[in-house]
């Protein structure tokens, strides 16, 4: 059998099932008899071009185009190699540029109580002397939260509000609109 079609049905394979097993967020961890878990390394939650699922890549891609340049193209041996290496190489790219892009994907921003000096819009009118509460619209992280919050003066709809209370969210409108 030939040495491309070994690589690419062995490096497919492999690669399908690591894929799976990472899309479904299955464990590779090796459970051990006291029961620690042993870490196999594979870590996708940064960019990682040695992982096995970029390594797998670039044997299935590797396998596949050497393949195809050796026998659709009729490539002599050591441009068929240098070719399959280089397109191995991009697999190993794509691979883990994808897994990085995924994992991007599944990140919860870290959620930041608003503090005093934060600046947001009163998204509804705000009564005066604390009779009633209006709803602020802030930025938290890249997420936009409406709080509840209180003002010694009537703020209208739209104004840009500042926090001066952080315990009872009392809110001071910033300029004359």
């Amino acid at each position: 059998m030939n040495f491309y079609l070994v690589l690419a049905l062995v490096g497919t394979i492999l690669f399908t099932i690591k894929l799976v097993m990472a899309l479904t967020g299955s464990d590779l961890g090796i459970e051990m008899a006291d029961g620690d878990e042993l870490e196999h390394g594979d870590s996708t939650s940064h960019f990682e071009l040695l992982s096995y699922q970029s390594i797998l890549a670039f044997v299935m891609t590797f396998g596949w185009s050497g393949l195809a340049f050796s026998r659709e193209f009729g490539l002599g041996n050591e441009v068929s190699f240098i070719l399959a290496f280089l397109s191995g190489v991009s697999g190993a790219f794509i691979s883990a540029g994808s897994m990085y892009l995924l994992q991007k994907l599944n990140h919860v921003p870290k959620y930041e109580k608003p503090k005093v000096g934060d600046i947001g819009r009163a998204a509804t009118a705000i009564p005066a002397n604390r009779e009633g509460l209006g709803l602020m619209s802030i930025n938290n992280n890249g997420r936009v939260e409406e709080l509840p919050v209180l003002s010694d003066e009537q703020i209208p709809m739209h104004s840009l509000v500042s926090i001066v209370d952080n315990e009872t969210q009392i809110v001071v409108k910033l300029f004359n609109q």
